[in-house]
């Protein structure tokens, strides 16, 4: 038997509940911050993110504000451009660690489906044996007709000696 159940202890519903409820207050404590903007897709064109070489002069300008004052443009808001920076510092420290959190989510969500999708070929060929077999039912037929159509049309090129409705090859 081979093993489909890549994960052997699934996460339960109640964690599943406090993971989403954490979730949510991240999305709360966001916007009660007042952090959060939907940019429009033209806006992030328009606006986009500064690459690493213009982040070394920010950082290098806020330096030398940081250092000697006086060489500084009175043009802009030195005090805004610190809490700007300190946010924008933030906001990336958070989301990385929220893209360390999509990861682990997809890549286990991953092996759930591996799981979920074999296990799933292992009942249909299951119910395709009881439905064509004497000792099947009436049940398991119509469960077998109800599953094959999920597996598409036949090709012409199939061999007409097997019914290439049962294979599925991919996911």
């Amino acid at each position: 038997m081979p093993l489909n159940d890549l994960l052997q202890t699934p996460i339960d519903e109640t964690s599943l509940a406090e993971l989403k409820q954490l979730t949510d207050k991240l999305v709360a404590a966001l916007q009660a911050a007042g952090v959060v903007s939907h940019l429009t897709p033209a806006e992030r064109r328009q606006y986009g993110s500064i690459n690493e070489q213009n982040k070394l002069l920010v950082n290098k300008v806020h330096d030398y504000n940081v250092a000697n004052a006086s060489y500084s443009s009175p043009d802009v808001n030195w005090d805004l451009f610190e809490k700007n920076l300190i946010a924008r510092n933030g906001l990336k420290a958070i989301e990385n660690g929220l893209t360390q959190l999509l990861e682990i989510c997809s890549d286990t969500r991953i092996l759930y489906d591996y799981s979920l999708y074999h296990n799933a070929l292992v009942d249909y060929d299951y119910t395709k044996y009881k439905a064509t077999s004497v000792a099947g039912g009436a049940g398991y037929t119509t469960k077998y007709q109800d599953i094959k159509q999920l597996f598409g049309v036949p090709s012409q090129k199939a061999d007409s000696s097997t019914d290439a409705n049962d294979t599925a090859t991919t996911k």
